[in-house]
C-alpha cells in the first residue's frame, strides 16, 4: 500500500473517485502545511512543492506534477520518477491565444479604455484574422491546439519546434529553432508557448524581436524567460507592435513598480491562461492522475515522464 498525497483542493467526489484506486492509501490536503509524519510516509506526491518542502519527503518516489511545466524540477534527486499534465491545457490556453488575437485585432482594448472615457472616436483599423500569417513558437499540445483552430478560422500557420517532423496537416510549413529567423519577419501574429531551458531562455531578444514586423502581434503564454523584458519594454515604447499579451512574465510575478505595467499596448495577465480551476480542466487533471495510478499500480510505466535534460 503506497502513500500518496495529493495537494489540491478537491470535492468530495474527487476524493471519491482516486480512492477507488486499489492499492493506494491517500492524504488529501488544501496546501504544504502539513502534519510531520505525513512528510515521514509519503511515496507518492501529487502537486507542485516549493523545492524546500519537496526536500522533506524522505521516502518520495514518484512526483506527478499538476502543471505541464517542469523546468523547475528537472534537478531533482533522480531516484524520483518525475511526470507531468502534459495535454491538460492545450484547449484552455489556446482558447485564451485566440482571445488575445482577436482582441488586438480589433482594437478591443484600446476601445475600452476610451469607453472609460465616453469617447466616441475610431482608433486604427480593425485587421481579420482570415488571411493573416501565424506563427506558433512551441509545438507541443498547446501550440499545435492554437495552430488548429487559427487554421479554422483562415489563417495561414506555421510552427518552430526543436526538431522538424511530422507536419500536420493545419500548419503550412514546420521550421526548427535554428531556421526561426527565416519565417518570423513574415508573420502578423508570433505566440509563444514555450517550456524553459537554454535554449529557450531570452531566445525572442531585441536583435530577434527587431526582425518581426512593426505591425505584429506578441502572445507569449509558456515562460516569461523566452522574451528579454527590458528588450521588449524598449521596443514596445518604441511603439514597435500592434499589441503584445503576456500571461506569464520575467520576473513573475511583476513588480508593482514594474514600467511594464503602465506600457502602452502591453496587455499583462497574472498566468491564469491555463483556467486551472474550472471544471473541465480538474477534470482533464483528474484523468490524467487517476490514469497513471492505475498504471503505476499494475507495475506499468506512467504517461508524460519528463525528460530531465530537456526539462520537459
Amino acid at each position: 500500500m503506497k502513500h500518496v498525497l495529493f495537494v489540491m483542493k478537491l470535492r468530495d467526489d474527487e476524493k471519491q473517485r482516486l480512492t477507488e484506486i486499489p492499492g493506494y492509501q491517500f492524504t488529501f490536503a488544501g496546501d504544504w502545511n502539513l502534519p510531520e509524519e505525513v512528510f515521514k510516509e509519503t511515496e507518492i506526491i501529487l502537486g507542485n512543492p516549493r523545492m524546500d518542502v519537496l526536500k522533506k519527503f524522505a521516502k518520495a518516489e514518484w512526483l506527478q506534477l499538476l502543471s505541464a511545466g517542469a523546468n523547475q524540477y528537472k534537478d531533482i534527486d533522480q531516484e524520483i520518477l518525475l511526470t507531468n499534465a502534459y495535454d491538460v491545457f492545450g484547449e484552455a490556453i489556446s482558447e485564451y491565444m485566440i482571445a488575445c488575437a482577436f482582441a488586438v485585432e480589433k482594437v478591443l482594448p484600446g476601445y475600452l479604455g476610451q469607453q472609460k472615457e465616453r469617447l466616441w472616436t475610431r482608433l486604427d483599423q480593425p485587421r481579420l484574422i482570415s488571411g493573416s500569417k501565424v506563427l506558433s513558437v512551441g509545438m507541443g499540445s498547446i501550440g499545435g491546439t492554437f495552430l488548429k483552430k487559427m487554421n479554422l478560422l483562415g489563417a495561414e500557420c506555421y510552427g518552430v519546434r526543436r526538431t522538424v517532423h511530422d507536419t500536420p496537416d493545419y500548419v503550412k510549413e514546420l521550421y526548427s529553432f535554428t531556421d526561426l529567423d527565416q519565417i518570423l519577419p513574415e508573420a502578423d501574429i508570433v505566440a509563444l508557448s514555450l517550456p524553459e531551458t537554454p535554449e529557450t531562455v531570452h531566445i525572442f531578444n531585441e536583435e530577434r524581436m527587431r526582425t518581426m514586423k512593426k505591425d505584429s502581434i506578441l502572445i507569449n503564454v509558456g515562460r516569461g524567460s523566452a522574451i528579454d523584458t527590458e528588450a521588449l519594454l524598449k521596443l514596445a515604447r518604441e511603439g514597435w507592435f500592434r499589441g503584445v499579451y503576456l500571461d506569464v512574465t520575467d520576473p513573475e510575478p511583476l513588480p508593482l513598480n514594474h514600467p511594464l505595467w503602465n506600457t502602452e499596448r502591453v496587455y499583462i495577465t497574472p498566468h491564469i491562461s491555463g483556467g486551472s480551476d474550472s471544471n473541465i480542466i480538474r477534470g482533464r487533471l483528474l484523468d490524467i492522475v487517476s490514469e497513471n495510478l492505475k498504471l503505476v499500480s499494475e507495475g506499468k510505466k506512467p504517461l508524460h515522464i519528463v525528460d530531465r535534460k530537456l526539462g520537459y
